[in-house]
């Protein structure tokens, strides 16, 4: 799952999360929202807000950059990428097609 950024040019704070993203080396496409309206929309509709950087990771949008936050939401949608989509969960109770 490619990760969002969505940015606004000359913005210190989408440096700063830039930087931090591509140290970190998660994928993601970054979007320039006062070059795309769409992007905005986008934005937007995810998060009900016009504020940047905004991170979109996995099924979490975070508006505003704060290292520990992104961290946490970074590897959230790491761990989701790696779970089977199959995998019932346990509360649902034991998989009737599980060999187990």
């Amino acid at each position: 799952m490619r990760n969002k950024l969505f940015t606004m040019r000359d913005c210190p704070h989408c440096r700063d999360a830039r930087m931090f993203l591509d140290g970190r080396a998660p994928v993601y496409t970054e979007y320039d929202i006062s070059q795309d309206s769409e992007a905005l929309r986008d934005m937007l509709t995810l998060t009900g807000r016009t504020e940047v950087p905004t991170l979109v990771a996995g099924y979490e949008a975070v508006v505003g950059f704060n290292v520990e936050t992104w961290t946490r939401v970074i590897e959230h949608a790491e761990a989701i990428a790696r779970e089977d989509p199959f995998r019932l969960p346990e509360s649902v109770g034991r998989d009737p097609h599980d060999d187990d």
